[in-house]
């Protein structure tokens, strides 16, 4: 109990950095993307206004949610994640966090200070013996989709192909499968979590329960979830068809 109340005192200062996004211009918060790339392994990468990485990593398909960042920055390991989310705490920068970018909220996967983007926790596999896929969560469930399709297996992921990985789950997640497996954090069996104290930890229903229990569709600002472990669901051939009358 006492780990989860350092985490949970950590993550109501990150809740309330995260939501100071009028606090000041993009231009105030430089000094924070540059301690980030001065700090980070050469597995991350930080991004400025101007660049080819920037553009991408900003792009909404929905204008209402896009903002212009001071930086974005792609953390390549999860101890690259925790020491992200300590700078932001620890200096009071706004940050955003985006998986697929597929929610219309500003403010939710865009900010005005640091927009951190898990697209390099792409890594998808799969352990027959326990029958769990591993997922990193900076991906759609179109791709996942993919990368399973050869094991014969899915999980319960997104009905659009856009939506991403990590905040389908980590806000319920109603899947093509619900009625058969529950919602998506119901087929949850682990986190990794990078944390604002610095840490990355496992979550589960025998370590760290509270926060396993607090990710599985709350939608809680505990860390940055860098990879998700489901039971997988038996996935054969499926034929689709259509018929058009004129």
């Amino acid at each position: 109990m006492r780990t989860f109340s350092r985490i949970l005192v950590a993550a109501t200062s990150l809740v309330l950095v995260s939501s100071l996004v009028s606090a000041a211009p993009s231009g105030g918060y430089t000094e924070t993307c540059k301690e980030i790339e001065e700090r980070v392994s050469s597995a991350s990468a930080v991004a400025y206004p101007g660049s080819e990485q920037y553009e991408t990593d900003i792009f909404h398909p929905y204008s209402s949610s896009a903002q212009e960042s001071a930086c974005t920055v792609q953390p390549g390991t999860p101890e690259d994640a925790a020491l992200i989310l300590s700078i932001v705490g620890e200096r009071q920068t706004p940050y955003g966090v985006k998986s697929g970018g597929h929610t219309t909220n500003p403010g939710w996967s865009s900010s005005p200070g640091v927009l951190i983007v898990t697209s390099r926790f792409n890594d998808v596999s799969y352990d027959a013996s326990t029958n769990v896929a591993s997922v990193g969560p900076g991906q759609t469930g179109e791709q996942v989709y993919q990368k399973l399709e050869p094991f014969n297996v899915s999980v319960a992921l997104g009905r659009v192909k856009g939506v991403g990985v990590g905040g389908f789950t980590l806000g319920g997640g109603y899947s093509w499968t619900t009625n058969q497996v529950g919602l998506s954090c119901d087929t949850v069996v682990a986190f990794e979590v990078a944390l604002p104290t610095g840490e990355v930890v496992a979550a589960t229903n025998t370590s760290n329960e509270d926060l396993f229990f607090g990710l599985k569709g709350g939608g809680n600002n505990f860390g940055i979830v860098t990879r998700i472990d489901y039971t997988a669901i038996p996935q054969p051939a499926v034929w689709v068809s259509s018929i058009h009358c004129d």
